[in-house]
């Protein structure tokens, strides 16, 4: 009898570093983890930014000394509808956008071409982490080995769009084509596009008040007649108008007609940053100023590896982060692409 081939090809889990350690600035300040970025430097193969990464947890590590209680607090993209469709939807634009000239002329197509996009615009204000002996605010960050070596980073370039006949600061400008990235949260700026801000200004906008009923006016009909048969009290009118005007509005705030406000989730005016995964609050202990502390933060998934660590720890100059990734079929790692998110 023929032995049976139990093994399904491309089910098996490649070798890829599970835990991937981050040397961060102290004080009061704001990082950032692109997770694709960092498997691709580590495992020396290219992991493109659109995925949905899985974090076990994270374990923040801080010695030094401190004058006053602190805490690091681990946020990421949000999970919602309007996230996800953000980023499909500018996806799509991109692609349409490079197909202009990809279709005439297909050769030109970087061999690493990917759509890779900023967390929110202070992520594209960053510097890269150059120097582990001085971890600075407003970096992002690169992992680290066991001797706090930095690796050497190859190119990674996030997509920019050409938006024609318009300056930086919107003005129209026959002509003049100007350059943006793209980030998730929070507005636009003059040099980087709001995915969620530009979704919600894509979409027509729900009927703000359901049922929108009529209201009778006149002598001869002081009232709505289906109702009016039925009248043989004084509170149907008192009912009509409860459920006229209760809950005849969605929970959720829509922006009135003619106004370029927008209420989405992540964009300019409503829950504009990150989504919390989770906190480690630091404190020194027993009147001294000295910190010996391990935190441990739960995980989550973190849709195209964006990581965002703030940091408030008054007296630190550093401290140290492990990000504990999941092992799966996607080149070592459990990911899931954007497109199913």
């Amino acid at each position: 009898m023929a032995r049976r081939n139990y093994k399904r090809k491309g089910k098996k889990i490649q070798p890829a570093p599970l835990n991937m350690s981050f040397t961060v600035a102290g004080g009061n300040a704001t990082n950032w983890i692109d997770l694709s970025q960092c498997a691709s430097i580590v495992n020396r193969r290219f992991y493109r930014q659109g995925i949905n990464w899985a974090v076990s947890g994270f374990t923040v590590t801080v010695t030094g000394t401190t004058t006053s209680p602190g805490s690091v607090t681990i946020s990421k993209v949000p999970n919602t509808w309007m996230a996800s469709n953000a980023w499909h939807k500018s996806f799509a634009m991109w692609n349409k956008m490079n197909d202009m000239v990809l279709d005439d002329d297909p050769s030109i197509k970087p061999r690493y071409h990917d759509f890779k996009v900023y967390l929110n615009s202070d992520m594209k204000a960053a510097t890269y982490q150059t120097d582990i002996s001085a971890p600075a605010n407003n970096q992002i960050l690169l992992p680290t080995d066991s001797a706090y070596n930095l690796p050497v980073k190859g190119e990674w370039e996030y997509s920019t769009i050409q938006m024609p006949n318009i300056l930086a600061d919107g003005t129209p400008a026959p002509g003049v084509t100007s350059e943006f990235t793209l980030h998730f949260l929070d507005d636009s700026t003059q040099n980087s596009k709001g995915m969620i801000q530009g979704y919600a200004h894509s979409r027509a906008r729900p009927q703000p008040v359901d049922p929108n009923v009529t209201t009778v006016v006149g002598t001869t009909e002081p009232e709505n007649w289906m109702t009016g048969l039925f009248d043989v009290g004084d509170n149907l009118p008192d009912i009509r108008d409860s459920l006229d005007d209760d809950n005849d509005e969605p929970p959720y705030k829509v922006g009135t007609h003619g106004s370029g406000i927008e209420y989405y989730p992540g964009s300019e005016s409503n829950l504009s940053a990150s989504e919390v995964v989770g906190y480690a609050v630091i404190s020194n202990a027993g009147g001294s100023n000295a910190i010996t502390a391990q935190r441990k933060i739960q995980g989550a998934n973190f849709p195209c590896g964006l990581v965002q660590i703030e940091t408030a720890l008054p007296g630190v100059t550093s401290y140290d982060v492990i990000v504990h990734l999941v092992p799966g079929t996607h080149k070592g790692y459990l990911c899931e692409p954007m497109q199913d998110m």
